[in-house]
C-alpha cells in the first residue's frame, strides 16, 4: 500500500511541476509579457513614450523594436520605425506570422502601414481616445475602423493590454 501512495505522490509531483513548467512557459510569451519589453523600452524616452516592438509568433523572438523619432521627422513614429528595423534585419520574414505591440493605438499612418505590411495582429496599451483626453494631439480615428475600410485585410487588434501602465508614461 505504501508503495502505491508513495508511487502516486511521485506522479503528483511530476503532474504539478510539469504544470508550473508549463504556465511559465506560456506566460512569459503573453501579450502582458512582450507589452512590458515595449513598456520598458518607453520608460526610457519620456517625453514621447511611445514604443513599439515586433515578435515572429511561431518562435516569440522580438524583431525589431521601435521608439517614436518624430522630433527628427514627423512620420517616424514607434510602429513606423520598428517596422523598418524589422524590415532591414529580417527582409525574408512572413509578416503574416508576425505581432506588433505598441504602448498606444496606431495612429492612421502607423495602422495603414501595418495593413500594408500584412502584420496581422496589433496589441496596443493607451487608446486614442486617452490620448486625446490627455492633450496629446490625435487623429481621432480608431485603427480597427481603419482596418473596416481595408477589406483586403482580416487583422485583428486587441487594446487595453497594461493600459495602467501604459497610461501613466501619456499623463502630461
Amino acid at each position: 500500500m505504501k508503495k502505491i501512495y508513495g508511487a502516486a505522490l511521485v506522479i503528483l509531483i511530476i503532474a504539478v511541476i510539469s504544470w508550473v513548467y508549463i504556465s511559465n512557459k506560456q506566460s512569459a510569451h503573453s501579450d502582458e509579457y512582450y507589452m512590458g519589453i515595449a513598456l520598458d523600452l518607453a520608460k526610457h524616452h519620456p517625453q514621447l513614450p511611445f514604443s513599439a516592438i515586433i515578435i515572429n509568433d511561431q518562435t516569440g523572438e522580438v524583431l525589431a523594436e521601435g521608439l517614436n523619432e518624430s522630433t527628427e521627422n514627423p512620420i517616424l513614429h514607434a510602429e513606423i520605425v520598428v517596422i523598418n528595423n524589422a524590415i532591414k534585419n529580417h527582409p525574408a520574414t512572413d509578416w503574416k506570422h508576425a505581432t506588433l505591440y505598441s504602448t498606444a493605438e496606431p495612429c492612421p499612418m502607423c495602422q495603414g502601414a501595418i495593413i500594408w505590411m500584412g502584420i496581422h495582429r496589433v496589441v496596443f496599451g493607451s487608446s486614442t481616445q486617452y490620448l486625446k483626453t490627455h492633450g496629446w494631439p490625435v487623429i481621432d480615428l480608431a485603427a480597427t475602423d481603419l482596418n473596416h475600410k481595408a477589406a483586403f485585410y482580416s487583422g485583428v487588434i486587441k487594446g487595453g493590454v497594461l493600459a495602467n501602465k501604459t497610461d501613466t508614461l501619456f499623463i502630461k
